[in-house]
């Protein structure tokens, strides 16, 4: 049977004990305050919690009318009851080929892992085509928003998603005003 004595054993931190001692400190715990400052750090831990987890990349298409649509605003909103508090949100417009990438209010890619309702604005001229984000429809000619209205408020979208922490693609199929 194998058995060993610590006792017989040189100390794990003997070089180090002697260092700290000749500089008037001590690796050695006296009166319970390593397990103090041990309980205080972790106490610390779980009251300011390590933070919101990073965003996860949420990518994906929207096609309207089964075409992919260029320049559809879209804002991905946090399904919460907003009397608890400011939801997570994140915003994106389409581009080329109806592809988008969220980017989430903190100004970093993604969004945060949750359960989001999306709504979307696609604004044009009277001519059809579309606007750039800083122009709403009031402020040119015929302008007007293309998609569906259900679409546009949060207690009407049909659109919802779950993003976990690995992210997501999705792909939206939306429908036009005729």
């Amino acid at each position: 049977m194998f058995q060993h004595s610590l006792s017989n054993s040189p100390s794990v931190l003997g070089e180090q004990d002697d260092h700290f001692s000749r500089q008037g400190l001590s690796t050695r715990a006296s009166n319970g305050n390593w397990l103090a400052i041990f309980a205080s750090f972790c106490l610390i831990l779980a009251v300011s919690g390590c933070g919101e987890a990073p965003p996860a990349t949420v990518t994906g298409q929207v096609l309207v009318d089964g075409k992919p649509a260029e320049g559809v605003q879209m804002m991905f909103v946090e399904d919460i009851d907003y009397t608890a508090g400011d939801p997570k949100y994140g915003a994106c417009v389409s581009q080329a080929g109806g592809n988008f990438s969220v980017t989430y209010s903190k100004g970093e890619a993604g969004l945060p892992a949750g359960n989001y309702k999306v709504l979307f604005f696609w604004y044009v001229d009277g001519a059809g085509n579309t606007l750039p984000p800083n122009k709403k429809p009031d402020e040119v000619p015929g302008g007007r928003q293309k998609l569906l209205e259900e679409y546009t408020k949060d207690k009407t979208t049909p659109e919802k998603v779950v993003v976990d922490r690995t992210g997501g693609k999705f792909t939206f199929q939306l429908k036009s005003k005729k």
